[in-house]
């Protein structure tokens, strides 16, 4: 995901289109659909995109009613209760012309506060899909640059695969390159990229020690599901094992991710 600090590009326009399309979307999509913020919401309420970025508006509205309740009343009146311009004038006391421009400092406001809400999600989000990560000693990566350059395009590029295998003898670096690819892609792409992270090492390499058994049993499928579902699915979750594959393929299909079995 691109730096939570950078600005979002047409941003205003997006947002003001989006309150234009409230009741009408276009084949279900939205202006906003690709936001940190709405995916969020559309995973935790399992909503369409539409449905959540008209959430991410409502709640943006809320917040600024709270510091500019005549714009956001008028924004309100004319996108969400459809009020034409001459009425909202007559409503505010206002000329038409006078409307527009009030309309476009509060589309303005509205945005700058919907980029504040997106910068917190982008940062949550990358805090918790490299929370799933294992811990890498970025010391280790070099002479992994050529891979990784290659890595990136073969799992977000045009025409993307949706398999992928690293293989190797043990201690060359396939983990430390995949854990590395997907900081990458997760800091780097300009929308939310879901990730999780399932190992079934029997061995590990660490620096100075060599190759090590690590005491844990082979994964199962069962196993497999359990962990994907207790990192992806929202918290309460029934996780057996039909419900986990039902609740993940949907989750799958509707969110981007990136999901690596570690050996």
């Amino acid at each position: 995901m691109a730096d939570p600090t950078q600005p979002i590009p047409d941003l205003r326009q997006r947002v003001h289109d989006a309150l234009t399309a409230w009741y009408s979307p276009t084949a279900g999509a939205s202006p906003l659909a690709g936001l940190a913020v709405v995916q969020q919401a559309q995973a935790a309420g399992d909503l369409p995109v539409h449905r959540a970025a008209n959430q991410v508006l409502a709640a943006a509205l809320d917040k600024l009613a709270e510091v500019a309740p005549d714009d956001a009343r008028l924004l309100r009146r004319r996108f969400v209760d459809e009020i034409p311009v001459y009425s909202v004038a007559r409503e505010f006391s206002l000329a038409e012309a006078t409307v527009y421009t009030h309309q476009r400092r509060a589309v303005d406001a509205l945005a700058a506060l919907l980029a504040g809400m997106e910068q917190q999600a982008r940062q949550e989000h990358i805090d918790r899909a490299e929370a799933r990560l294992p811990w890498l000693d970025s010391r280790h990566v070099f002479g992994l640059q050529p891979l990784l350059e290659r890595l990136a395009p073969l799992l977000t590029g045009p025409g993307h695969s949706s398999l992928v295998m690293l293989t190797g003898i043990g201690g060359v670096g396939k983990t430390t390159a995949a854990r590395h690819a997907l900081e990458q892609i997760v800091r780097g792409a300009s929308a939310a990229v879901e990730v999780g992270w399932v190992s079934a090492q029997q061995q590990i390499f660490r620096p100075g020690s060599g190759i090590r058994p690590v005491h844990a049993p082979a994964l199962t499928a069962g196993d497999l599901l359990l962990a994907l579902a207790v990192q992806l699915l929202p918290a309460g979750a029934a996780f057996s094992s039909q419900r986990s594959l039902s609740a993940l393929q949907a989750l799958l299909r509707q969110v981007p991710h990136l999901v690596v079995i570690d050996n």
